[in-house]
Order: structure tokens, then C-alpha cells, then sequence
């Protein structure tokens, strides 16, 4: 039988040596024998599976002390007569870095440095933690307003689990689906309605920062309203992964196409009515024109076409490609929420697609030139 001597401040690793025959210490530590009682407590306390106390199992190791008594005296007694006994485990098995850790992690406030006030805020805490989850339908309310907030302010998450997925195995990470909390996966359907499971956060970076939309199982692009729901995820869970808006832009066949999206939003949005087809007449020297003149409509050059300009100058892009290039940065910009002068940034562009086509100009209202000019 293993020595039921705890190293002090050791978090509550138990001593490995076996225990002499007649007692249930080891040769080194039987001087403890007078303490026995706290140790067979404290067996209560932290129970057979927990090695070591942390954050992460503390709430369980009460809940077990505080059950056990329980049973013997009834809810009240057993909360009020152990409260003490868990503060004095707590002392013993603790040191004061350790309370500092748990403490803090609880949330709870207290004064740094004094180990015992620290230890009794946290048997507090737990105590009223425990008495709370004695009560059903008090903990029945939370979790009906947990669910209710999540609806709310949460992404939905897709139609797995209520829906099978056709995969059982994340790509990325090779793990089972099953392994993995509801809020880490993000499950989307197809065109066909079958659905797909990913470990969401893994999806959001091979979306968002390897700019790739497609189904990494099918290589099919994923849906637009899909990507804004992984986007939003993202936005609250992984906020340190760079998310680019280029890959929420829808993907064209043509560039009649991608204009006829342009032309339709920004019609829809503004009030700016033109013609997909006076989009198409571009050349590339055309759009390298609307850009130079975007910047001196702006007085700045845009965030969002430095980097088009340059290819536009020193590649060797061809028009469908240049116009296809154009229909991005158009759609990005008209789609775009929260930039800065929003409006005034549409005037300038349309005031600078004017300068190269007379079919546009002709086409744009009175309005428009009065805030570009």
C-alpha cells in the first residue's frame, strides 16, 4: 500500500513510497501518523484520478468532499462544518504562487500576498458554486439564458451534429469530429445538401489566411453566406488570424459576369445605375487610368489597390485579366462596411470610371460630382 503522506505545497502529490505493515505511512514519514486524519480528508478531497490541483479540477475535488458529507449531515451542516476543513487542506496543499494562479483564474479578488485570505475567498466561492448546483431549476435558468445569449451573439455553428457529415475525421487536424466541442466545429452543405464537418478553427485558417474558398474534401467552392458565418466565428474566437475580406468576394466565370454583381450592388446600395457592358470596354490601360485618378479624386491612393496598381504597372496582365481585377477591388469596396468616408470613396471611384468612359459619365446623377468635386 502507497504512503498516504501529501508533500506540502506540492499541490497534492502523495508520497511514492509503500507504507510499513502496520501503518499507512512510510519509514520517513510515520512521525505524521498524528495527522492522519487530515490525510485520509484529503484522499476524500482530491479522490483517486487527481494527481495534482489546479484550476481545471478544483471545482470537482469540493464537490466531491462536499457530497460525501452530505450524505452523512444533510446539505447545510455538511457546507458549514467542512468550509473549514477544505480552508486548512487548501493551506497545506498549497503555496501562496499556486493560490495566486488559482485565484486569479476563479476571477476572485483579493489582497496579494495574504495566502489565507486568498484560500477562504475561494472556499467561498466554491461553496456558493456548489449550493447553486443543488438547486435544479436555478441551474436550469442559467443554462436557458446560456443557450438563449449564444443564439444571439454567437455564429451559427451549421447543421452537424443534428445532421451527419459526411466526413467523421477532421482533414486538418486527423482527429475524429466527435472528439472536438460543439463551438470548435463548423459544418456547412453543399449544392447536393450533404454536409461537412471541419475543426473550425483550422478551416478559418485555411479560408482566411491561405485565401483558399474551396471545400478541402471536394474542392468546391463554399458558399458566401457560409464563409461570413466562419468569418464571424473567427472574429470572436481567433482574433489573432489575419482574416482577409478578398476571400468573402464572390468567384467569376467572366468579367460580364462579375460586373453584372457589381453593376446590380451598387445600383441596390447607391442609386448608381450603369451597364455591365461599359465595364467590359476597358482596356488595361483604361483601369491603370481609373486608379491614378481615383488618387488625385481622394487625395490619398486606396489601402485596397496598392497592391493591383503594382501589378497592374509591372506585370504582364491581359485585359479580361485586368478587368477581372477591377470587378474585385469594385465589389470589395461597394460591399465594404465600416470604411472610413464610405460614401465619399464610391463618389471618387464612379468619378474616376468617368474620366475613361463617356457611357458612365453620362449615366452618373448630378449628386455624385458634387462631393467629388
Amino acid at each position: 500500500m502507497q504512503c498516504i503522506h501529501r508533500l506540502p505545497k506540492k499541490n497534492g502529490n502523495r508520497c511514492s513510497e509503500m507504507a510499513v505493515h502496520d501503518t499507512r505511512f512510510c519509514g520517513s514519514h510515520r512521525r505524521f501518523s498524528n495527522k492522519s486524519s487530515l490525510f485520509y480528508e484529503m484522499d476524500v478531497f482530491l479522490g483517486p484520478s487527481i494527481l495534482e490541483l489546479n484550476s481545471s479540477n478544483i471545482y470537482e475535488c469540493f464537490q466531491r468532499y462536499w457530497n460525501s458529507n452530505k450524505t452523512q449531515y444533510g446539505m447545510n451542516i455538511a457546507v458549514i462544518e467542512s468550509s473549514f476543513q477544505c480552508t486548512e487542506i487548501l493551506s497545506y496543499l498549497l503555496n501562496h504562487e499556486s493560490v495566486d494562479k488559482l485565484a486569479q483564474s476563479l476571477g476572485i479578488d483579493y489582497e496579494r500576498g495574504q495566502k489565507m485570505s486568498a484560500i477562504m475567498e475561494i472556499v467561498i466561492f466554491m461553496r456558493k458554486l456548489w449550493t447553486l448546483n443543488q438547486q435544479p431549476r436555478y441551474v436550469n435558468a442559467i443554462q436557458q439564458m446560456q443557450r438563449k445569449w449564444r443564439r444571439a451573439h454567437l455564429p451559427h455553428m451549421g447543421p452537424y451534429p443534428n445532421e451527419p457529415a459526411v466526413n467523421d475525421e477532421d482533414i486538418f487536424l486527423m482527429e475524429p469530429i466527435s472528439k472536438f466541442a460543439d463551438w470548435e466545429v463548423f459544418s456547412f452543405k453543399d449544392d447536393r445538401g450533404q454536409v461537412f464537418a471541419f475543426h473550425a478553427k483550422e478551416l478559418g485558417k485555411h479560408v482566411f489566411q491561405f485565401k483558399n474558398v474551396f471545400n478541402p474534401l471536394t474542392r468546391e467552392p463554399i458558399a458566401v453566406a457560409d464563409l461570413r458565418r466562419l468569418k464571424k466565428w473567427m472574429s470572436i474566437f481567433c482574433k489573432n488570424v489575419l482574416i482577409e475580406d478578398t476571400c468573402l468576394t464572390k468567384s467569376w466565370a467572366t468579367p460580364l459576369l462579375a460586373f453584372t454583381d457589381v453593376t446590380s450592388e451598387t445600383e441596390r446600395r447607391f442609386g448608381i445605375f450603369t451597364q455591365p457592358e461599359w465595364y467590359t470596354d476597358l482596356d488595361m490601360y483604361d483601369i491603370m487610368n481609373i486608379f491614378q485618378q481615383f488618387h488625385i479624386y481622394a487625395g490619398r491612393s486606396a489601402p485596397w489597390m496598392d497592391e493591383l496598381v503594382e501589378e497592374l504597372a509591372f506585370e504582364e496582365l491581359d485585359t479580361v485579366a485586368s478587368q477581372m481585377a477591377l470587378a474585385k477591388e469594385m465589389y470589395r469596396l461597394v460591399l465594404a462596411e465600416g470604411v472610413e468616408n464610405h460614401l465619399f470613396m464610391i463618389c471618387c471611384l464612379f468619378g474616376s470610371l468617368a474620366k475613361v468612359s463617356n457611357a458612365i459619365h453620362e449615366s452618373l446623377p448630378a449628386w455624385l460630382w458634387d462631393i467629388v468635386v
